[in-house]
């Protein structure tokens, strides 16, 4: 079936975004879910754009744009990113029972923030109102702003699959934060592997052709007590080793807080891909193993300290590597072969 799903393979900030933006060009609709906890970040020649509600897709015209049932909603953050990237109500559709963060629950997760890293961002509370059914509840149906672009979104969903058009469905955080199969406590308030994405969304996983599960050279995980985070290094070790020509150190897209950084950890991985019954990997950040990778066009030119650690990562996970991110921009992504 005519369904590729992206999903993250560790703690997040795998370079999702970077990807979905990659292969959106190759799709008709493209679909989010989660909440605004998670920023996907875009470079293209036309600049950077942070989304942390619209699908990655939002830079291509044509693509139409879905938030699913499954979507938390920061209604002010929503409406800017329609207003900011021009979006039609011809193109974006908003399932009516996505759920709405209300102004009460940030305040409810203050503790959350300092003892396990959260964002703070109402999330968990949105989730925890709507699983209670709690009178107050706000669902996107109930939202007047955004009454022109509520509609059915797994019936609209279906019947595109009818028409064998082509469906990208676009995971956010990692699955090492899954709720049900990360490291307890240090998680997200939902299960964010392929299957749960499915579900959603409103889609079957059976009609899943492709599981593109993205990870980085180096996994990276919140400041502070966000959780274990096996072989901690600095962002100075990265620099040294890689022979990056300035310093290394990557901040949060929603808190701007320095991000602790780790080596790769196999078997975080392994399990993940089995998790999300991954298809193919895209392997992000080599640039970070060897500088000599920046902005690389092709597989034969990476250095090949670079080319060693894919054959590492695909004989470790056995699951292909298929994308290769060597920097920022959209465009330096390597399709090293077809899709298995």
């Amino acid at each position: 079936m005519p369904i590729t799903v992206i999903v993250g393979g560790q703690y997040g900030s795998e370079g999702k975004g970077k990807i979905a933006a990659h292969l959106a060009p190759k799709f008709n609709h493209s679909v989010r879910t989660g909440g605004p906890n998670a920023g996907h970040t875009v470079k293209s020649e036309n600049g950077t754009i942070v989304l942390r509600h619209l699908p990655c897709a939002v830079v291509v015209p044509g693509v139409k744009l879905y938030l699913g049932a499954g979507a938390i909603i920061d209604l002010g953050i929503l409406l800017e990113e329609i207003a900011s990237n021009k979006v039609s109500k011809e193109r974006l559709f908003i399932d009516p029972q996505a759920v709405v963060i209300l102004d009460k629950y940030f305040g409810s997760e203050e503790s959350l923030v300092s003892r396990i890293g959260s964002t703070g961002k109402g999330v968990g509370a949105a989730v925890a109102s709507k699983v209670l059914r709690e009178e107050d509840v706000l669902l996107a149906r109930d939202v007047k702003s955004l009454a022109p672009y509520i509609d059915d979104v797994s019936t609209l969903l279906h019947s595109a699959l009818e028409r064998r058009e082509e469906i990208l469905l676009e995971g956010t955080q990692g699955v090492g934060l899954s709720l049900h199969h990360g490291q307890y406590p240090y998680v997200t308030s939902r299960d964010v592997t392929a299957g749960s994405l499915c579900g959603e969304a409103g889609l079957g996983p059976i009609q899943v052709s492709k599981v593109v599960m993205v990870v980085r050279s180096y996994p990276i995980r919140v400041a502070g007590t966000s959780g274990p985070l096996r072989d901690e290094i600095t962002w100075q070790d990265v620099t040294e080793e890689s022979g990056y020509p300035v310093p290394l150190v990557e901040l949060t897209t929603v808190t701007q807080k320095v991000r602790r950084v780790g080596r790769f950890d196999s078997n975080l991985v392994r399990r993940a891909a089995q998790l999300t019954s991954a298809t193919e990997l895209a392997l992000t950040f080599v640039d970070y193993i060897d500088a000599g990778a920046i902005d690389c066009k092709d597989f034969d030119g990476l250095p090949q300290k670079v080319k060693d650690f894919v054959d590492y990562v695909e004989q470790e996970v056995q699951v292909p590597v298929r994308l290769i991110g060597t920097g920022a921009s959209t465009s330096s992504v390597i399709e090293r072969y077809e899709s298995r």
